[in-house]
């Protein structure tokens, strides 16, 4: 998957003690969405919203 023309937020967005890592993408039509990194942990997401979490590469190190 490729996102042409965004803009990328400099600001690391860091949860659980740095275990879930991503960055803010704002598409060209101003839908955001998120990119990023989750170490191997359990983790527990409680949110307000509904919010789909699509892992592209899983790597077991």
């Amino acid at each position: 998957m490729q996102f042409d023309q965004v803009s990328v937020g400099k600001k690391a967005n860091v949860f659980f003690d740095g275990k879930f890592v991503s960055h803010t993408v704002t598409l060209p039509n101003g839908v955001r969405k998120s990119v990023g990194v989750v170490l191997p942990s359990t983790l527990r997401f409680d949110l307000s919203t509904k919010e789909v979490m699509e892992v592209v590469e899983h790597c077991v190190c």
